[in-house]
């Protein structure tokens, strides 16, 4: 399952899937443990940690 995180102009990230604010912390956290997760920009929609990302 792939988590859905939107990243506001507010640079606050939102886990659709938890229904609440998480972390920086908490996001680099799953990354590390092998989730898939995507970051989307709420008002362009594009996945912007596929930018971070090689």
């Amino acid at each position: 399952m792939v988590r859905i995180i939107k990243r506001y102009a507010s640079r606050k990230l939102y886990s659709t899937e938890e229904s609440r604010y998480v972390s920086l912390e908490e996001l680099a956290d799953w990354i590390r443990d092998g989730e898939e997760v995507r970051v989307l920009d709420k008002q362009s929609r594009k996945n912007v940690l596929a930018v971070a990302r090689p």
